[in-house]
């Protein structure tokens, strides 16, 4: 079984976690939280973007809480492929 694992930081939604774990659960994928609490990525040289989800290869970040979802049926494409997104998406009727 594959696996990921979702980067808490301090601040961080609910809905954030919870929803991108439960559509990466419902695709067969282990995941493990883990807390990180560090300077924010902006400052590191990461750049903004309207997206809901960014794919670099198996790296995968979000937007926020109203992005949750697509954020984790983004990790489940690379993960799994577009078939089980796709499973995944019609078991949550979206």
């Amino acid at each position: 079984m594959e696996g990921v694992y979702i980067f808490l930081a301090d601040g961080f939604e609910d809905m954030e976690a919870i929803a991108t774990r439960d559509v990466l659960l419902r695709g067969g994928v282990e995941v493990q939280t883990v807390s990180i609490n560090e300077d924010p990525m902006i400052a590191k040289g990461a750049v903004f973007t309207p997206e809901s989800a960014v794919v670099d290869g198996r790296l995968v970040t979000g937007r926020g809480a109203g992005h949750a979802v697509n954020f984790g049926l983004a990790i489940l494409g690379v993960l799994k492929g577009e078939e089980t997104v796709q499973r995944v998406k019609a078991g949550l009727m979206l």
